[in-house]
């Protein structure tokens, strides 16, 4: 068990206040002190848990496919750590460094908001950074009335993210995400190459806006990405080509580097899916409302990192509810368009799906009461 230091920060939340002379209320971030227990070790205690080259889509369409610079993450505690950049954007940030950054001092080197893992818990936007943090107010100094906060749920997401904290010889270590392979298609291009994403529950958003995926890969399984790149090329026919492998994994300690492949291809291939469903509402019946709800409380429950591969296979189950209702005899003509390409999609998903094992039932779900 690691040993466990107190140490204080200083988290943010939204509030509505209303500035003197004004009606108007205006939303702003707001900064709150929180005294959290952080984990504390040693470099000594450390090991090199993950040496890789990653490698990018466009690197790999190109047929570069070495890899760029070599990332060493390590391990502890059964997850993957790194340091999180100082001043100078190379050399670790000390405890001391990281509460100025909080508090109004000297900002530690972009991306800071995505890595910090207080802020990366909070209110990351779908780009990762955090809205409003340069311009943080301090409640009491500032001049106006308060008539909305969230400061009891920012302060119970704080806590949760100091989980993500290590102080390492006084240094400031956050836990870090396993790179993994991706595979996906670009016209009759299928390319292969090796991803790392610096954040874990909010995985994801290194796919935003990439419709082409086909799905992922653990570090130490190329040739399983290989094999399925050229299962999904030959179901398109003798011009279709695989690219790839793009990127080197030199060492993976999968004690550290863990990854459930399921679990992460249920977030990146439900997503579409789910997009594509959600333009679909109004053309659902009864019964499809309540499968629509179902797949949107399992959604959620995945991006935020509260779900298992029970989740996954529940979302399946009500997304082919969903579409069926879809495809009833009475369903609006409007809709076939986008229900057609919602099933495109779908299709992706179960492909990939398939190729696991049956999972376990997941836990009971409330209904949504419709």
């Amino acid at each position: 068990m690691a040993e466990r230091t107190r140490i204080r920060i200083w988290h943010p939340f939204p509030v509505d206040i209303v500035r003197p002379g004004t009606r108007k209320p205006e939303r702003r971030l707001a900064l709150a002190p929180i005294d959290v227990d952080v984990r504390t070790t040693s470099t000594e205690e450390l090991t090199v848990a993950s040496r890789f080259r990653p490698s990018s889509s466009y690197d790999t369409w190109k047929g570069e496919l070495g890899g760029g610079p070599e990332v060493v993450l390590h391990g502890f505690d059964g997850s993957l750590w790194e340091p999180l950049p100082g001043p100078d954007g190379t050399s670790g940030a000390t405890l001391e460094q990281w509460q100025a950054s909080m508090t109004g001092g000297p900002l530690l080197p972009e991306p800071y908001e995505l890595l910090d893992p207080i802020l990366a818990a909070q209110y990351a936007t779908p780009s990762g950074f955090v809205d409003g943090w340069d311009g943080a107010i301090r409640l009491g100094e500032t001049a106006g009335r308060v008539i909305a906060d969230s400061r009891q749920r920012g302060a119970e997401r704080a806590i949760r993210g100091a989980e993500s904290v290590l102080l390492v010889n006084g240094h400031v270590w956050r836990r870090a995400g396993p790179p993994f392979w991706s595979v996906e298609r670009e016209g009759n291009l299928h390319k292969v190459y090796l991803c790392w994403n610096r954040t874990v529950k909010r995985e994801w958003l290194w796919r935003d806006g990439v419709a082409n995926l086909l799905g992922t890969f653990a570090a130490d399984r190329p040739e399983e990405a290989v094999a399925y790149a050229r299962e999904c090329a030959a179901s398109k026919g003798r011009k279709a080509e695989v690219r790839g492998p793009g990127g080197v994994c030199l060492a993976h300690d999968p004690r550290h580097a863990s990854r459930e492949d399921r679990l992460a291809d249920g977030l990146h291939l439900g997503r579409p899916v789910m997009d594509r469903l959600d333009g679909l509402v109004k053309s659902l019946s009864t019964v499809g409302i309540e499968a629509y709800a179902e797949a949107r409380i399992l959604s959620c429950r995945l991006a935020e990192g509260d779900g298992d591969v029970g989740t996954v296979s529940a979302l399946m189950a009500a997304f082919e509810a969903a579409l069926a209702d879809l495809e009833r005899f009475d369903a609006p003509l409007a809709s076939v368009s986008a229900r057609d390409e919602m099933k495109r999609t779908l299709q992706v998903f179960a492909s990939r799906m398939s190729r696991f094992a049956p999972a376990p039932e997941a836990s009971g779900l409330p209904h949504p009461g419709l």
